[in-house]
């Protein structure tokens, strides 16, 4: 079959397109829930737009799937891949709090006068994990590695994961460096686990322990409620000041780590279209 300018040689839809059309479908899928939640009286606060964005990209992933079947595609939705890598949650935790770890040996942390977060405030935390990687590491991942690779595909969605969060109150150059390393080790996640849902739940461990159980800024938003409120103190490069963990040079190290032994365990063939 003769490929043309939208299908390649096969029929299928060009990959460039192919996440044209599945950003295109989550746009207006995007819109017309929020129409509908407006004409319904919701409020639109960050709740309602995660749960609204999270809702988009799950619609627009079954309609990809059906306007561009390709059996040769893994699926990232797909529960049954890989279950045991939902264990990387717990490190999604830890590694937020390793500068207050760090912070606490040196004696710079302090608690702080904040009550318990309510159940919408935890909500509101958890929320982002599910519907920001749905949106750039569930099908739009999955396309660019057939394009460009594993390796080429995790960089590019971390390092728009990064720019997504530059005009977060308070977001610095070491800030939004190491929001994109987090973007590519959620990313280096999925690739390897073939499935997007390990990377929720890690993303949404990392948000609810930063701001529900300790209180910190989560990417430069304010917590408004935590179980163990506290503040850290001393140096910005160490605490991230007020970005929150993500802005401290700790973070960077133990996410360094963390990808560089994730992405040596990604085989040589999967790192290259």
């Amino acid at each position: 079959m003769r490929g043309g300018f939208f299908l390649d040689r096969e029929g299928q839809i060009r990959r460039g397109f192919a996440i044209v059309l599945f950003w295109g479908l989550c746009t207006v899928l995007l819109l017309v829930l929020g129409a509908l939640s407006g004409a319904l009286g919701v409020a639109h606060d960050q709740l309602e737009f995660h749960a609204r964005l999270a809702m988009s990209a799950l619609l627009a992933h079954v309609a990809h799937a059906r306007i561009d079947p390709r059996p040769e595609r893994w699926d990232p939705l797909d529960p049954a891949a890989n279950r045991r890598w939902l264990l990387v949650a717990p490190l999604g935790a830890l590694l937020p709090c390793l500068p207050a770890l760090v912070a606490l040996v040196m004696g710079q942390v302090t608690r702080v006068p904040l009550g318990p977060p309510a159940l919408g405030d935890a909500a509101e935390l958890a929320l982002p994990g599910l519907s920001e990687e749905l949106l750039l590491r569930g099908l739009s991942l999955a396309i660019l590695c057939e394009a460009f690779g594993g390796l080429w595909a995790t960089l590019g969605c971390g390092l728009a994961f990064g720019l997504l969060h530059l005009h977060n109150p308070h977001a610095g150059l070491l800030g939004v460096a190491n929001v994109a390393l987090s973007g590519l080790l959620f990313g280096l996640v999925v690739v390897r686990s073939r499935s997007v849902w390990p990377a929720v739940a890690a993303h949404a461990a990392w948000n609810l322990a930063e701001g529900a159980l300790f209180g910190l800024p989560v990417s430069g938003l304010v917590a408004r409620g935590a179980l163990v409120p506290i503040a850290i103190g001393g140096p910005v490069w160490l605490g991230g000041g007020a970005f929150g963990p993500e802005g401290s040079a700790i973070l960077t190290l133990a996410l360094a780590l963390a990808c560089g032994v994730l992405l040596g365990r990604i085989p040589v063939r999967e790192r290259r279209a």
